[in-house]
């Protein structure tokens, strides 16, 4: 997947940093504690098609946020209104 296009992506349900797992083929919002799948190379942005993490999913340890980031910096995040995590 483009690192130009993780860029400009965003979560639709809060808008804020995905992060993009290579090898799961998919792009997770730490906020929000979902994992948006990618099909054929596509990312499916769509909350009906996201599978939701548990809070102890490797996917959102901070370990593997760095080893799966491909995109050049993402800013810290703080949970927004609306957000699943600051529920």
């Amino acid at each position: 997947m483009d690192h130009r296009l993780l860029d400009i992506l965003a979560c639709p349900l809060c808008k804020g940093p995905l992060v993009h797992h290579r090898e799961q083929q998919v792009l997770v919002c730490r906020a929000d504690r979902l994992a948006f799948p990618i099909k054929d190379g596509i990312p499916v942005m769509l909350e009906e098609e996201a599978r939701v993490l548990t809070a102890d999913d490797p996917l959102l340890t901070r370990w593997a946020l760095g080893r799966a980031c491909t995109a050049s910096s993402f800013p810290r995040v703080t949970p927004r209104h609306g957000c699943r995590a600051s529920r």
